[in-house]
Order: structure tokens, then sequence, then C-alpha cells
């Protein structure tokens, strides 16, 4: 990979790349400025709405790193001990235990994975329990899992990275190593149809830093006329001094990958479809919807024309924006999946369709951590930092 001039030294490139593989999920993201000529999509007067208490609450320690997630109507707890499974009745479905001190979840449709940084241990769940268990043999960094229950693990090993790739059962398939001093996997993800492994690579050997994709078969039948099963690779001049920690495939398996720069779709074979260059700062991005993808973004860049800054946008699969909706303060919380979403700041939430649409406005009167919509669109999941209660939405 190519070595340019960056105002960076080597040695603070190095520690920027090591901070983003730990933290590549929650970083700030960037945005594009809009054209000024396209029509909002989005009712602009969305339905008043009030959230009912269907006496359906759960309290738990506001220190406990309770975490919460949802699926079509049901929802999960995950906690330091396990996984639980509820309906929206709160009646359990089921509980799974592990131990962990500081669990992240990841999940994919109606998979879950639970592990945490430098563990060495991942748990697998679908709707009816838990799947398998993988282990590492060095400290992972992240891991992905697709809609069938595929997981894809970085660990770092004592020369530099590798990536393990499991099935549903727990077989372990074909993954990467990088041993190249200075380039750092900071993200990946796994193809619905459990072929296709695709890397974000950073490299910072140069005096620029540089971005790649890489992709790779995980298969022996599909890989054994690429060395090492690698079958192509991004590595474009418009890639320079580009970090991308967000890449996810959608339901056509085209990769959808999300920098701080630039927003870049790739096919299945490797080739780049679109790109599309942001100007201003994303707060938050969801990839779930699979069919689209939602960014909320915050302010402009410096040098940039200020404007467009706290705004949820939709994008479609061709880079098109498809909606747009403008709130007053910084967004706060971003949920999307083939079913909904529910975005807004601290206080002020809006539930829309997939399309985009508004469905309701809500404005609470303590601070959400979390608000999640239920399938159905009538009820909601709120966390607050020391309880979680299913409301429904009454208009």
């Amino acid at each position: 990979m190519s070595r340019k001039k960056n105002s960076l030294s080597a040695k603070g490139i190095k520690w920027v790349a090591i901070l983003l593989i730990g933290v590549a999920v929650g970083m700030l993201f960037y945005m594009e400025n809009m054209d000024q000529s396209f029509t909002n999509a989005l009712d602009l007067e969305p339905k008043k709405a009030q959230l009912k208490s269907m006496d359906h609450v759960m309290a738990f320690d506001p220190g406990s790193r309770v975490n919460y997630g949802i699926y079509k109507n049901d929802f999960f707890q995950c906690s330091k001990d396990g996984l639980k499974k509820f309906t929206a009745s709160k009646d359990e479905k089921w509980n799974e235990t592990y131990t962990l001190n500081s669990p992240i979840i990841v999940t994919e449709q109606s998979i879950i994975a639970v592990g945490e940084r430098e563990g060495r241990r991942i748990y697998v769940f679908n709707e009816s329990g838990k799947l398998f268990e993988a282990s590492t043999e060095h400290p992972l960094i992240n891991f992905a899992v697709n809609k069938l229950g595929y997981l894809a693990v970085t660990q770092q090993t004592k020369k530099g990275y590798s990536i393990l790739v499991f099935t549903n059962k727990g077989e372990q398939l074909l993954g990467p190593i990088f041993e190249e001093p200075q380039i750092y996997p900071v993200g990946m993800d796994i193809s619905d149809d459990g072929r296709i492994l695709a890397v974000s690579c950073l490299d910072v050997s140069g005096t620029k830093m540089r971005s790649s994709l890489v992709f790779y078969y995980l298969w022996k039948e599909e890989g054994k006329s690429f060395q090492d099963n690698m079958f192509a690779a991004l590595n474009k001049e418009d890639m320079i001094d580009l970090v991308i920690p967000t890449i996810g495939y959608m339901e056509d398996n085209t990769l959808i990958a999300v920098g701080d720069k630039r927003i870049i779709a790739v096919d299945e074979k490797g080739n780049e479809l679109w790109s599309r260059v942001l100007s201003n700062k994303i707060h938050h991005v969801s990839l779930q919807p699979k069919k689209n993808f939602v960014i909320a973004f915050g302010e402009s860049f410096p040098g940039e024309k200020p404007g467009g800054e706290n705004r949820i946008v939709w994008y479609n699969l061709k880079g098109e924006i498809t909606a747009d909706f403008s709130v007053q303060k910084e967004v706060t919380h971003l949920y999307a999946d083939e079913y909904g979403a529910a975005f807004g700041t601290t206080r002020t939430f809006y539930g829309s369709n997939t399309q985009g649409k508004l469905l309701w406005e809500y404005t609470a009167t303590r601070d959400i951590k979390q608000l999640l919509p239920f399938e159905d669109k009538k009820r909601v999941l709120v966390v607050y930092k020391d309880q979680a209660e299913v409301m429904e939405v009454v208009r």
C-alpha cells in the first residue's frame, strides 16, 4: 500500500489506529452536505403521542451494565450474568447464563452475540436460545455476526491480528491473518449467505493513513483459486486519509462501508458501485434495516459550509436519499431495523416506518437511554438508567 505524507507523526497515527480498533463501534462519523433543493419526504407534523404504562416494569441496578435489545415483538436483557428473552408482556421465554465483566452485544436480525473486549469467549444465540459458544486463544478486539448465526472474531496475537470465523454450529472456517506491521483490521462483516468475509483495514505504515476493503471467500471450494482466499481488494486514491470502522452486508450482498469522510457501496465481487463524499460529522449509523440504512448527522466539518446538522437521513442501496428529518438538538439516540426506527434527543423521540415517514412524536419527563420499537409499532421498550418498561403508544 502506498505511503503518503501526513501532518500526524507516525507514533501519533499508530495510537489513533489502536484506539479505532477498540472503539470503532462507538466512534463519531461524518456526513454529506445535502442538496438544498431536496424536498423533505417526512411528515413535518407527526402525531403527538403519549406512552401509556402497561405495568411491565423491570428494575435494575444502574451500575450493573444491563443492556436491552429487541426483535419483532420480543426483547432481551443482557447482563454480566447472562441473557434473558421476554415477550412484550414480560413473560420469560428463556434464560442462558454466562459470566462477563463488561458484556457487549452485537445483533443481526434474530441473532445475538455477547462477548467482551480483551475477553476470550463469545456466546451466540438465536430466537430459541444458545446456538454455540466460541473461544479464542488471544484477547478479542471485536466481533460480528450475520443473520445465519455465523460469527467473525478479531483477536490480537503476539505478531499482529487474526480473524476467526465460525459457522452457526460452532465449526471454524478459514480466516485471514494480519502480521504486516502497522496494518490494522478495524471493521468486518460476513455476507448474509455465509460465503464472504469483508474486512476494513487501516494502513498507518506511511505518512498518511489509508483504508482498504478486503474480501475473502470462507469456503475452500470458492477460495481455492485465490491466495489466502482473498479474491478482491478496494484500495483507491480517495481512500487516503479515510477511516472506515463500520461496514455491513445488506440484503442483496451489497456491502455498505461508512467512513469518517465517505460512504462506499461495493458489490459481492468487490467492485465499487458508488461513493458519497461527506461534509458533516455522523453521530449514529444503523445498517440493520438491510434494504436501506439510516444515519444521524452532526455539525459540519471545519472549513465546510455550515448546515445539515442534527438530521436523520435515510439512504437506499443506490446511495439516494429517500427521506430526511431535522431536529432542534443533537441526536443522542438512533435505533433502526427492518420494521421501523426510533430516534431523538435525550427526551424528545420520534418513531418512523421503514421508509422514514414519521408516525409519532413523544416528549419524556426524564432522560431515556434507549427507546426500542416493537414490530407492531403499537408498543415500545423504554430503558431508563434504573429500569426498563414496555409502554403502549397512544396517539
